[in-house]
């Protein structure tokens, strides 16, 4: 109950601010501090079926601004006052896609962004196809509503390729392994408390270990350049 409390907290609701907006349009504008600051964006939390039918991801971000508004759709991250955002449009794993909208996002290092959404893959994407043939539709949707409840997390590490698709990477026990093995053996082996393969990598537990390793901070300062 703890865990899921804490992982609520971090994906709450964010209000409107009208200081500190930015977005930085590419992966390596990210890495090298290269944030372009805009006017007042909105950031709203999605309903269930918007996130059902946009297939994951729990914000929106829109500006009033047309040209702001085209610019965000576009952009690797989005910021608002301490808080950070992906955007899933481009994103990438195991040649499986989120859709757009954007999802909270935090800083790893000086070169990777984390971020937490639902579980896609080939894993997925082959269970709904053989209940899909075996029950038909109703079969499919239950799959995707339960994959849509089950949250991960997901480490991007590079920028985008030829065709504008970011790769990115789950947060399994091998990466987490090298993230922890070094620094916080400790916190390594409280990961691997967890016994249930699928409970380990999920997000609810392994976002408090991050946090308390200090990988990751909630409410982390992005550093700012504008342009």
């Amino acid at each position: 109950m703890k865990k899921t409390t804490l992982l609520l907290l971090l994906l709450s609701l964010v209000t409107v601010c009208e200081a500190q907006n930015r977005y930085c349009m590419t992966y390596e504008d990210f890495v090298n501090g290269n944030w372009v600051s805009v006017d007042t964006f909105y950031v709203t939390k999605r309903t269930k079926t918007e996130k059902f039918m946009g297939g994951g991801n729990d914000y929106k971000i829109v500006s009033k601004e047309k040209d702001v508004n085209k610019a965000i759709k576009k952009a690797f991250v989005i910021a608002q006052g301490d808080s950070m955002y992906v955007n899933c449009r481009y994103l990438r794993y195991q040649k499986t896609k989120f859709r757009g909208g954007y999802a909270k996002a935090w800083k790893i290092g000086t070169r990777s962004v984390l971020f937490v959404n639902m579980l896609i893959g080939k894993e997925v994407l082959t269970e709904q196809t053989t209940v899909g043939i075996m029950f038909g539709l109703a079969g499919t949707m239950a799959v995707a509503t339960k994959a849509r409840k089950y949250r991960v997390c997901y480490v991007i590490s590079e920028g985008a390729d030829e065709k504008g698709k970011i790769q990115i990477r789950l947060l399994d026990d091998d990466l987490i392994k090298q993230m922890l093995d070094e620094q916080a053996p400790s916190l390594l082996k409280e990961f691997y408390a967890e016994s249930d393969d699928k409970k380990r990598i999920a997000a609810e537990h392994v976002m408090p270990i991050l946090m308390k390793s200090g990988l990751i901070k909630n409410g982390q300062k992005q550093k700012l350049k504008s342009r």
